[in-house]
């Protein structure tokens, strides 16, 4: 990764020893005071082993760094989402790429850089023209995708990312995206109402999605991930027990998955804002 540009945090470095242990603690000492974990940047997992944040030596700009295999069906379509005519299309609210190249020429693994992004939901939104912002975004990049043929199948909250500029513009901790331990982060310097011309949220992981040739060539798809709700999935087997196997429209299942996502989030989590998204 270094020989392509990019600088990982000292955590990764063949060199690396631990903070606790610069400050005199083993590893003993700190796994009997869990509640500690947090407090040492480089003592926390990320979720993902083929996800992580890197610099980029070029201009130190903090990005995202996903390993694909070469093999990988989504890698295609992000390609095709790359294409500068794509790319630049305002209706496109797939994160953008920044760049796709192989890891070296003996490894065959394709490495994505994206943009640093987080979760869309943190912090709270406030207001209803924050919602109405947020959705009008979704639809807009739903359509886009359908548009082209594409259908994502795995519409969720966690394939949603926020750009974090205009809320925090010195910038976040990356460990605020790549994990789930709670990690010590500045608050936002703005609120969503105070930005919202650069406010921008994006759809991510097309690992589950289809793509298709044209409208006419469009076909059903049985569920492979993703949502299970669906109704229109789900089917009576032989021995009359529901199963996830009837062959149904991907392009309408996001839509439905898109709604849902909405009225979970708006209707019943976002307390300030339910009144306004009755179940």
């Amino acid at each position: 990764l270094h020989d392509l540009g990019y600088i990982l945090r000292g955590r990764y470095s063949p060199d690396w020893v631990p903070t606790w242990v610069k400050q005199g603690f083993d590893d003993a000492w700190l796994e009997e005071r869990d509640f500690l974990w947090g407090a040492y940047d480089d003592g926390i997992a990320i979720e993902h082993a083929t996800t992580m944040d890197a610099t980029r030596a070029s201009d130190g700009l903090v990005c995202a760094i996903q390993m694909k295999p070469p093999e990988a069906e989504s890698l295609p379509i992000i390609r095709f989402l790359m294409r500068p005519e794509i790319a630049n299309d305002p209706r496109n609210h797939a994160c953008p790429v920044l760049a796709e190249v192989p890891l070296d020429e003996w490894t065959p693994a394709r490495v994505v850089v994206y943009p640093l992004a987080r979760d869309w939901r943190l912090p709270p939104m406030r207001l209803i023209a924050d919602a109405l912002q947020f959705c009008d975004q979704l639809l807009e990049g739903i359509a886009f995708l359908h548009e082209h043929n594409i259908a994502h199948r795995d519409i969720a909250a966690r394939n949603i990312m926020m750009e974090p500029s205009a809320l925090f513009p010195e910038g976040i901790n990356p460990l605020a995206t790549f994990s789930r331990v709670p990690v010590p982060e500045k608050k936002p310097k703005y609120d969503r109402v105070d930005v919202y011309p650069q406010m921008k949220y994006w759809i991510i992981d097309f690992g589950l999605s289809s793509v298709f040739p044209s409208k006419a060539e469009r076909q059903f798809v049985t569920w492979e991930g993703g949502p299970r709700d669906m109704p229109e999935c789900w089917q009576l087997d032989t021995k009359g027990e529901k199963q996830p196997t009837r062959p149904y429209d991907a392009f309408q299942a996001d839509v439905w998955s898109l709604g849902k996502l909405f009225d979970r989030y708006f209707a019943s989590v976002c307390a300030i804002l339910s009144c306004y998204f009755p179940c």
